[in-house]
């Protein structure tokens, strides 16, 4: 019978727990140093982008991709807030959905005022690879265009701010579209899960046997772990 753990599939800092599979995102402008039961996602950072960069990032980002630990693609994504321009931080948004596409893998998507302009290119590009966006902190009307677009959420720390609406965004979603997150927040996903089980109204072993059907259904089905 497989254990069913608590999954975190965003985290920068940490390392595993005996009850807790988490995805470590490493960006591709970082060393990485992989041992063979590691799981990590990589990608470029909208705020890392140089717009004189040159193809080397894409084939080093394509070589990683290739290897077992590698379970995701990204963060990557568009911020109208920070970094370089729209155009450019698209035209990399895009060289990680090609790779993405190519490998199998799921997208970890960082986005920030820009889900009109993500739900463009979904629409425009048709992947068959499920997009994730990390951090969600988006309202009722935007969570229910995403929702019509088949979009994956990932629920971090501000789902813990008694002043945040987000419990009633966590409610509108299926369930099987739902992820759990730390980033860089230091705190335990074990926290995060306990205030969604309150949220829903059920036990935090069903709320478990639940995210780890959804990740293995997404980030365990090329089999390459």
């Amino acid at each position: 019978m497989i254990e069913k753990k608590l999954i975190d599939i965003h985290i920068h800092n940490g390392n595993d727990t005996t009850n807790i599979i988490a995805i470590k995102n490493y960006f591709i402008d970082q060393a990485i140093s992989l041992q063979p039961d590691d799981r990590i996602s990589v990608g470029l950072h909208p705020w890392h982008i140089d717009e004189t960069m040159s193809q080397c990032w894409i084939d080093q980002l394509n070589n990683l991709a290739k290897l077992p630990q590698v379970l995701a693609i990204g963060e990557t994504g568009l911020d109208l807030r920070k970094g370089p321009s729209l155009d450019i931080q698209t035209e990399i948004f895009i060289k990680h959905i090609e790779i993405a596409e190519a490998h199998n893998l799921p997208l970890i998507i960082h986005c920030v005022k820009a889900f009109p302009n993500l739900i463009e290119l979904k629409k425009r590009l048709k992947p068959h690879s499920p997009w994730i966006i990390h951090g969600y902190t988006g309202n009722a009307a935007t969570t229910a265009q995403l929702i019509r677009h088949n979009f994956f959420f990932s629920f971090g720390k501000r789902l813990l701010l008694p002043q945040s609406n987000l419990s009633e965004t966590l409610k509108m979603i299926p369930k099987e579209f739902i992820f759990f997150e730390t980033d860089d927040s230091g705190l335990s996903v074990e926290v995060i899960y306990q205030r969604a089980a309150e949220i829903f109204h059920c036990s935090e072993v069903e709320l478990i046997d639940l995210i780890f059907r959804n990740y293995q259904k997404i980030f365990e089905h090329s089999a390459k772990k």
